[in-house]
């Protein structure tokens, strides 16, 4: 990959985290505002199902976002690679959900 498709793609991971998020809020907000709106008449078996409901829905953003956190280490590794002086690569470490990535070259 070229410099300019991996800076892309860095912006792009940029927005994509950006919209996951807005996304997660706005059912956070969605589940907050109906348990208090209607949490009393609610049945058991029905707030049950909100809480799964919700825990999926969570479980799935986070599984989302990891992965486009993976790409981004990656992405910015592969920059090293090609341009280790650039701006980008100058953090000594980048923080993945899994593993650090390094990306200082080596001496």
């Amino acid at each position: 990959m070229t410099e300019a498709e991996i800076l892309s793609q860095l912006m792009q991971n940029d927005e994509a985290l950006s919209t996951q998020i807005e996304f997660w809020l706005t059912g956070t907000f969605a589940v907050v505002i109906t348990t208090f709106l209607a949490g009393t008449r609610f049945s058991s078996a029905l707030r049950w199902l909100l809480a799964i409901l919700y825990f999926f829905f969570s479980f799935i953003f986070f599984i989302r976002y990891s992965y486009i956190g993976l790409g981004t280490g990656w992405l910015i590794a592969e920059l090293a690679k090609a341009i280790p002086n650039h701006p980008i690569c100058q953090r000594p470490l980048v923080l993945t959900p899994f593993r650090p990535i390094k990306l200082t070259p080596p001496i």
